[in-house]
């Protein structure tokens, strides 16, 4: 899946620690998958068969002439499982205030 900006990482991550949760019990690369963890597998592959429906804007400022303030804003987490990041551009003006994703990024922790 190319996804460079990283904004479908929640659905990417799941394969990745599902990939390391089957070598972890010891399922070697052309093993067939026990019926548990099939259909673990099968509602992994239906979240990414509904990527393609999720769109984004390319633009993520605000239509307008006036003046604006932009802030940036980072958010971190981690568990067990994984560490994850995400950057959202804040921009404020006339009253209005807009938020928008602009970068995600996560990986498994071994």
């Amino acid at each position: 899946m190319f996804d460079p900006l990283g904004l479908f990482a929640p659905v990417s991550l799941k394969g990745k620690i599902f990939i390391q949760h089957l070598w972890s019990i010891g399922i070697d690369w052309d093993t067939k998958l026990p019926a548990r963890e099939c259909e673990k597998w099968n509602k992994i592959v239906e979240d990414l068969r509904r990527v393609h429906m999720c769109t984004s804007p390319r633009c993520i400022a605000m239509n307008s002439d006036c003046a604006r303030a932009y802030t940036l804003a980072c958010f971190c987490d981690a568990s067990q499982a994984a560490i994850s990041t995400v950057v959202y551009v804040n921009e404020t003006g006339m009253g209005q205030s807009d938020a928008n994703l602009c970068f995600s990024k996560n990986d498994w922790l071994h």
